[in-house]
């Protein structure tokens, strides 16, 4: 994985004062990801070099054989890592994956036709993710796919619930009590930053991902060299958001990163949208992130090329191997330069337009490339986005780990209920 910069813009004096900042920092992180004990929130990134942790996953998901379909009940990190990862790997035979994560009628009503194509109790695994053990949309979801479960497999269906999350909690006894296979997070670890944890690792495993080679990319990201790469982006971003920038566009080329985009919009927005930093002072550098696909190109592009000067653009971008090649064809008569090319020669040839253009109108903007879509790749990028996010809170002096008005909707949602 590689990456450039446009510094289109870009003062010059306060980048050189968000690098001296990122340092100390990074140390941090340096000294973090090789900590045997969780014990701060940046342990997260230990996860990856974790052998006893992961080893304790693959025995616990030992017993469920080759399955079909993975039902899987969470929201926002518990959930958003999984979908991410699939989508840029899965393979076309892969099991199915069906996510709950919102409170819908019409997905439990999916759910329960779905499962009528299912023959056997073990060839589905439910994995319920809730952190806290107390997530309002998981445990109704959860409840009500249970009922539909039992319904249709009897209590054969015990067997093929696995449930991850904080330890000693009412989910975990529930979970005991229950007989289902409980699997901890380690209590440090963050929802947003637990991508490497049993919250995502579980079910991935149980798709057919290959857990071990996104670990192994994600360590690649971790060393020292990894580390500075990630304190010069957040450099970069910082000196952006210190100075204007207020919307970060997470553009990818390739539709199977796009969900990778969401997972990243949640893992930015709850660790930099704050109110008030660490020092105590009003907090207004806050970055929205947004998520683009090539899609875009003729209805937002028209914005961001028209001089729009708040956005900055991550642009992410992996090569496909073997592409078909485009033939003789009356509908291609106007575009005649277009025969003997490849679809990735067009796809290409895309990415290299967009990236002039910014060029010609002096858009600030980032250029990612991954040599090829895999399990590496992918893990590597991910650890470099959340290792990059820490940095970033730490330079514009905010938690990248709390989340307090998170709880400000939970609090007049329960009064609602009562």
């Amino acid at each position: 994985m590689y990456t450039i910069f446009s510094e289109h813009g870009i003062e010059k004096k306060t980048y050189a004062t968000m690098r001296t900042k990122v340092r100390a920092y990074t140390k941090k992180l340096s000294r973090a990801v090789k900590s045997t004990g969780y014990t701060t929130p940046e342990s997260s990134l230990a996860l990856a070099y974790d052998t006893r942790y992961q080893n304790a996953l693959i025995k616990a998901i030992a017993p469920f054989k080759k399955v079909s379909h993975v039902v899987l009940i969470g929201i926002g990190g518990s959930s958003l890592g999984t979908e991410a990862v699939y989508a840029a790997l899965a393979p076309h035979n892969a099991p199915t994956l069906t996510v709950l994560d919102s409170i819908d009628d019409e997905a439990q009503s999916i759910l329960a036709s779905d499962l009528k194509k299912v023959r056997s109790a073990k060839d589905i695994a439910i994995v319920i993710v809730t952190k806290s053990g107390t997530t309002t949309e998981t445990l109704v979801n959860a409840s009500e796919a249970l009922k539909i479960l039992e319904r249709r497999f009897g209590s054969s269906v015990t067997k093929q619930v696995l449930c991850v999350g904080d330890a000693d909690t009412p989910f975990h006894a529930y979970a005991k009590a229950a007989k289902y296979t409980f699997i901890a997070i380690p209590a440090m670890v963050g929802g947003r930053y637990s991508v490497f944890s049993a919250s995502s690792m579980v079910p991935l495993a149980l798709l057919g991902i290959d857990t071990a080679a996104l670990r192994a990319g994600a360590r690649a990201a971790l060393t020292a060299e990894g580390l500075t790469a990630a304190a010069a982006r957040a450099a970069v971003l910082a000196t952006y958001a210190t100075t204007g920038t207020r919307i970060v566009n997470f553009f990818t080329f390739n539709d199977r990163l796009e969900k990778l985009g969401y997972w990243y919009r949640q893992l930015l927005a709850e660790s930099i949208g704050k109110e008030i930093t660490t020092k105590g002072d009003l907090f207004s550098q806050s970055l929205l992130p947004v998520v683009s696909t090539s899609a875009d190109l003729h209805s937002m592009t028209q914005l961001y090329l028209s001089g729009y000067k708040h956005t900055y653009t991550r642009f992410v971008y992996a090569p496909q191997g073997q592409s078909r090649r485009i033939t003789a064809h009356p509908l291609l008569a106007p575009l005649p330069f277009l025969e003997k090319h490849t679809l990735h020669d067009v796809r290409t040839a895309i990415k290299d337009g967009v990236l002039q253009a910014y060029n010609e109108r002096g858009l600030p903007y980032q250029y990612t490339e991954l040599p090829s879509l895999n399990a590496h790749e992918v893990g590597n990028l991910l650890a470099s986005l959340m290792s990059e996010t820490m940095i970033l809170a730490s330079v514009l002096a905010v938690n990248a780990f709390d989340q307090p008005n998170v709880e400000l909707y939970k609090k007049y949602m329960r009064t609602a209920l009562k």
